[in-house]
């Protein structure tokens, strides 16, 4: 897409690199509002990972005559990095507990008790960090497996919730816990005191029947499970069955009729004629081949669909892609028509493709060259005219090892390309362009072999940290500080690529770099280059991206007292927050709206996409990391979810977005 306005295209990528120094952290919430804490901290497990929907219990001491005791005045839960906080604290002294489900109740600082937990001494308008606790898992009491209903396929079956129900003393069940199975269908529900307990299997997908143990479908029909308070209850078990799904089948290969696993399944909108479908409500599915080949789409609307079969793994051998129903282009296709009656027979079997181009990819080194994975070989073909076309690609894997399938006899040359810009991309054989590569004659029956590159490392941007990385790469993105009367500043502690991540539709929109702070400290090398900026470009505007607890205040009115203080000048540093309140959902949402409001008067248009990623858990905040530079570059809201749900304040900013003409979402992972 082409940028609006100044040309800093380069900048902006650049700069946004910076933000990828940092790892996870979700600004405290409570109540869905960000505070400032006054008492704050994270509670992790024994190993370290964050605790996700924990809780925080704050105690304070109540004086009583000559003696007193403690009582609870607030809980407060933790986000996806395992953070908590509680402000508006008044000079008083308090405790600290922990709890989650499953784990054992702790207190600050490493005691089991209240009466044994350490005092904290609080004083109000102060901040006090790090009143941290660390949980242990509780042994298990109710254990089980929960595999997929079906002779031929019985599947292990991943993230579906155990929910407890515990008998009361009426004789009735109240729902008390839950527990999650894993990739191995395995769950386990842990530290449950002695008592009569029913067990309901639930998937949020929605794509199989619910049940309660053993094999009913309401809780009053549920068999009860006697846990004694010391003795595992185990084997409890259970085989969903799936919904009957609108079209489903198996893709086999088609000269062993063997089952293929990984197969794209992609459904889109078709007549019987061979065009689009006119059915406004007629929708597009997708879904990928399990180990035993079958797939199954949901969410269809009536309506006639084409189905196409793609390999998108090269890695056990590849297949040529079809449509149904054993078609080889969208306008021959088959359609198949979905009236609310299931169509369980739409299979396919793919045809082996010859291996035709092979060889690995190193690391240039004379002593120990290191294969390399994740190396794109694209493939031009001549067009028999001087030139040469695109024509496909394969990926190297663990061993650098590369393999492309199913070309024609011709003449060929290859481009290997680094994604992750770690090494220089190059053509075979070891030269920087096209017209200089060496040609590869394929004779369209013998595999041709030895096409082997070794790549250089990619000149890398580093400093001593992560925040003078950040600087060192908006130096090289924004040469002598030239053109800036706006700089980003956001957290680049390790809890917090939430905010830098949502930054990166502001370095487009303002052409600006991107500076990290630590909430405990303002990096020497920040104060520097905004100095610097400042003597070259005049004053100039912060941006900050992130609530108090990320950014605090003192953070930026440091810059400002530094700058302000070395020029001898004031109003050199002016500064304005995003939002103090909300949480990453409404932060994601605001830049979406100032980037909308105000892209016209920054001569800039926003673009009609817009990118979703995970939100909620900061382990898969990769998928969002990895947009960021798009967002960068072409102006790309970015925009997160829950793993299960769409936030409001990300539906309100989707149908804001709507309004404005972005029609299309990209989600990411």
């Amino acid at each position: 897409m082409r940028m609006q306005g100044r040309s800093h295209r380069h900048r902006i990528t650049a700069a946004l690199l910076a933000a990828l120094m940092a790892f996870a952290f979700v600004p405290i919430q409570a109540g869905g509002v960000v505070i400032t804490p006054d008492i704050s901290g994270t509670v992790t497990a024994e190993g370290g990972a964050p605790i996700p929907g924990a809780t925080a219990l704050l105690y304070k001491w109540v004086a009583d005559g000559g003696s007193g005791s403690w009582v609870k005045i607030a809980s407060a839960s933790t986000d996806g990095a395992g953070d908590y906080g509680f402000s508006s604290l008044e000079t008083r002294l308090y405790r600290v507990g922990f709890q989650a489900p499953g784990y054992y109740t702790a207190y600050y600082d490493g005691a089991e008790t209240l009466a044994a937990a350490k005092t904290i001494s609080y004083t109000a308008g102060t901040e006090v960090e790090g009143i941290d606790g660390v949980l242990y898992s509780m042994e298990p009491s109710i254990s089980g497996t929960v595999i997929e209903d079906s002779i031929e396929a019985p599947m292990p079956l991943e993230e579906i919730k155990a929910k407890v129900f515990k008998r009361n003393g009426s004789g009735g069940y109240d729902y008390y816990t839950y527990a999650w199975t894993d990739a191995n269908g395995d769950y386990s529900v842990n530290g449950l005191p002695a008592g009569t307990y029913r067990i309901w299997f639930y998937d949020y997908g929605d794509k199989y029947i619910n049940e309660y143990w053993n094999d009913v479908p309401e809780l009053s029909l549920a068999t009860d499970l006697v846990f004694d308070g010391t003795n595992e209850v185990t084997d409890v078990d259970a085989a969903l069955l799936a919904k009957p799904a609108p079209v489903s089948g198996t893709v086999r290969d088609e000269d062993t009729g063997d089952p293929l696993e990984g197969v794209k399944v992609v459904l889109e909108p078709k007549s019987a004629t061979g065009s689009i479908s006119g059915d406004a409500v007629a929708c597009s599915g997708q879904a990928y081949t399990d180990s035993y080949g079958r797939y199954r789409i949901y969410g269809l609307s009536n309506g006639s669909y084409s189905v196409e079969f793609l390999d998108e793994d090269y890695s056990d051998g590849a297949y040529r892609g079809e449509f149904y129903d054993d078609k080889p282009t969208f306008a021959t296709a088959d359609p198949v028509t979905y009236a609310g009656v299931p169509l369980t027979s739409v299979d396919a079997s793919l045809t082996p493709l010859a291996a035709a181009i092979t060889g690995q990819v190193t690391s240039e080194s004379e002593i120990s060259p290191e294969p390399l994975e994740g190396i794109k070989a694209k493939v031009f073909k001549s067009n028999g005219s001087g030139g040469w076309d695109y024509l496909t690609y394969g990926w190297t894997d663990a061993d650098g090892v590369f393999t492309i399938y199913g070309l024609d006899a011709g003449t060929y040359r290859i481009w290997f390309y680094d994604y992750d810009g770690n090494y220089v991309k190059e053509y075979f054989d070891d030269v920087s362009s096209l017209g200089e590569a060496t040609d590869i004659v394929y004779d369209g029956l013998n595999t041709v072999t030895g096409i082997d590159a070794e790549l250089a490392a990619a000149p890398r941007v580093a400093g001593k940290t992560r925040y003078s990385t950040a600087t060192e790469i908006a130096k090289k993105g924004f040469p002598g500080w030239d053109g800036i009367d706006t700089v980003i500043v956001s957290s680049g502690d390790d809890r917090a690529a939430a905010d830098p991540l949502a930054a990166s539709g502001l370095c487009w929109l303002y052409d600006a770099p991107l500076l990290l702070v630590s909430a405990k400290s303002t990096p020497d090398e920040v104060l520097v280059a905004i100095r610097d900026i400042v003597g070259v470009n005049g004053p100039v505007k912060i941006r900050v991206v992130g609530g108090p607890v990320s950014v605090p205040n003192a953070r930026v009115t440091a810059i400002k007292s530094y700058v302000e203080s070395y020029f001898g000048k004031t109003g050199l540093v002016s500064w304005t927050r995003v939002t103090d309140t909300g949480g990453r959902y409404y932060l994601s949402r605001k830049i979406a709206e100032e980037m909308k409001t105000n892209a016209a008067a920054q001569g800039k248009t926003l673009p009609g996409s817009a990118l979703i990623a995970n939100g909620e858990d900061y382990t898969k905040f990769f998928d969002a990391l990895a947009m960021s530079p798009v967002a960068a570059q072409n102006g790309t809201p970015v925009l997160l979810v829950a793993t299960k749900s769409v936030p409001d304040d990300t539906e309100k900013a989707l149908a804001m977005l709507k309004a404005a003409g972005v029609t299309e979402t990209v989600i990411g992972g």
